[in-house]
């Protein structure tokens, strides 16, 4: 203390401090409001650009398939023209499918209603089957495509979630083909045990243009996507990588990137599965994700008799259309009311494909009424909505899988096989 302020009383010396207290708190409360001004403005702006981006990529899908639609209209057009025009609408149906269900997944796992649902699975066997989905897109582009497997790995028993791994594995493998112009691209799954889990480490290496050091972590961000032209060549919305990570994060893992210039660029996801003692097949007798092409009468639903209960009649023909194409004896009923009354005890199809938005009781109601009347069969349900707390209702009522709406053929096949569809 200097001889001044010495000189000064201790009652002004004590309201002196106090007063430089009280401006050192003002200018903290003034620091934190500005930094949430910030943040907000951050976040009006985030949010502003996630609804163009989302308007952008829903009403330009939307835009062809509507004008072309309005085409097919034209009587005169030759064979060659309306196959083109049916393509067309058929790809921009198929992105614009792609799109919503990215922008659900984002949701749902935002609002911490996406689940991971464990089972027995060797997981070399989900890297082959990603390999073997995307070997002709990749012979297509004209670029390699192998993997490599670590012997310890290759028959491996691990517990995992195994839609989640091969959602992630087709995001990362997918990019990697769709952005190599030349060269190749290798899959190396190598993993160690810690304990009694085993931590996986899954390497996807390319030969592609590489991505820049500013933007190695701004591709993990929802609608962002490296190099403009390329996206604008390739397509892709920009939410898959972002997905990817958080998936890998809700399976106890990482997915990192690392990359040159010039030089490619490789994807390491890292993910923990519990150790089993058996091994098991993670792939079904028939795979569901083929588009089908048989008959009806060796179709992969011949002989199955199928209740469909929807109350759209586009979507009544449709998907009885699909059914039936697929061998299915199909039984049709537009309410859930309707659809109770049918199960008198003498009624017994293999499989209720309900609705859950439904005139009258809805289709979560009509499926427990259907159970309470002595139904043993199996009951799945279509939805257009995400949310977690319908899919518990629905299991409650006794519903054995969900997926959502729009659905496509081959995973309504899957479905009804009791197969998770790749949309679910």
């Amino acid at each position: 203390m200097t001889p001044d302020t010495e000189s000064i009383p201790a009652d002004v010396r004590a309201r002196i401090a106090e007063l430089e207290r009280r401006v050192r708190e003002l200018e903290e409360r003034e620091r934190a409001e500005r930094e949430l001004r910030r943040a907000a403005e951050s976040s009006s702006a985030a949010k502003t650009f996630f609804v163009a981006s989302v308007s952008h990529e829903v009403r330009t899908p939307m835009t062809a398939i509507l004008g072309y639609a309005d085409l097919l209209r034209d009587e005169g057009l030759s064979p060659r023209e309306r196959a083109a025009h049916l393509e067309t609408i058929r790809r921009n149906g198929d992105h614009l499918l792609a799109v919503i269900g990215d922008i659900l997944d984002l949701a749902r796992i935002d609002a911490g209603q996406f689940a991971i649902v464990p089972a027995d699975v060797v997981v070399a066997d989900l890297v082959h089957d990603v390999v073997r989905l995307l070997a002709l897109r990749a012979a297509a582009h004209g670029v390699t495509l192998d993997h490599v497997v670590a012997d310890s790995v290759a028959r491996m028993p691990v517990r995992t979630d195994p839609v989640r791994v091969r959602q992630v594995l087709l995001n990362i493998v997918g990019n990697a083909v769709k952005f190599t112009e030349r060269g190749g691209v290798r899959v190396s799954v190598r993993a160690h045990e810690e304990g009694g889990s085993v931590r996986f480490a899954i390497e996807v290496r390319d030969s592609g243009p590489g991505i820049a050091p500013e933007d190695l972590e701004r591709i993990f961000e929802p609608f962002v996507q490296s190099d403009a032209g390329h996206a604008h060549r390739h397509g892709g919305t920009g939410l898959g990588l972002s997905i990817s990570r958080q998936l890998a994060g809700l399976l106890g893992g990482s997915l990192a990137a690392r990359s040159q210039l010039g030089r490619g660029s490789t994807f390491t996801f890292e993910f923990s599965a519990a150790r089993c003692s058996e091994p098991s097949s993670t792939s079904p007798a028939q795979d569901p994700t083929a588009p089908p092409s048989r008959r009806p009468a060796d179709g992969p639903l011949s002989g199955m008799h199928v209740m469909l209960v929807e109350d759209s009649i586009d979507s009544q023909r449709l998907l009885s259309t699909f059914l039936s194409l697929e061998g299915a004896d199909v039984t049709l009923s537009a309410d859930g009311t309707d659809a109770v009354t049918r199960f008198d005890g003498t009624f017994a199809p293999d499989l209720v494909l309900m609705d859950v938005q439904l005139p009258g009781i809805d289709g979560i109601e009509a499926m427990s009424r259907i159970r309470a009347r002595g139904y043993r069969g199996r009951i799945a349900a279509l939805t257009a909505s995400a949310l977690g707390a319908e899919r518990e209702r629905a299991a409650t009522a006794g519903c054995e899988r969900i997926a959502l709406k729009p659905i496509t053929r081959a995973d309504l096949v899957a479905l009804c096989l009791g197969v998770a569809p790749a949309h679910a």
